[in-house]
């Protein structure tokens, strides 16, 4: 008797999901959309860890702390070794050293970035599916409208200053939503 109340309940809530899926298909269909952008950014801007001259061997550092003896750019004295991007890459240890990883973790800080800018979009007032895309367009994509270089995520290189371009926009959404009482 207990079997069948739980098979139950599950038809039940796979129907629910399936209605709700029908009911729902243009957000779902826009949010795929959104989720497929952010992948298509990561797959453009992402070129592998510590690639900029002021990061060089801080992961493998963190890792390996006897490592690089004697060289006077990586000493182990530097304050970006003590962030929590390199206290994870300690506790992850050679797993960190795959860029593998850090792809995965990029298309993940790519997407809520750009979540981020929908959902600012839509506190400003733009209810419209194609004009938050168009917004998203011009924040996320090069081209001549406008001289930029998107920065949506740290496009430069995958270190610490990455996780701090969607905090950003996170924190800018909240701040402009404002406290509901």
């Amino acid at each position: 008797m207990l079997q069948f109340s739980l098979w139950s309940i599950m038809i039940g809530r796979i129907l629910d999901l399936k209605s709700f899926i029908r009911s729902n298909k243009a957000a779902l269909a826009y949010y795929a959309l959104l989720v497929l952008l952010g992948i298509a950014y990561a797959g453009g801007f992402f070129t592998a860890q510590e690639n900029h001259p002021g990061y060089y061997g801080n992961a493998f550092k963190a890792i390996y702390p006897d490592s690089f003896p004697g060289d006077r750019y990586v000493t182990g004295r530097q304050p970006t070794l003590m962030s929590l991007f390199y206290v994870a890459a300690n506790l992850v240890g050679e797993l960190w050293l795959d860029d593998r990883l850090h792809f995965v973790i990029y298309v993940g800080l790519a997407i809520l970035a750009i979540f981020g800018v929908d959902r600012i979009a839509v506190l400003l007032g733009i209810q419209g599916k194609a004009e938050r895309l168009v917004i998203i367009a011009i924040l996320a994509i090069p081209h001549h409208f406008k001289d930029n270089v998107p920065h949506i995520v740290d496009g430069c290189c995958y270190r610490p200053t990455t996780f701090i371009h969607p905090l950003a926009i996170w924190l800018a959404f909240f701040l402009l939503k404002g406290r509901k009482t």
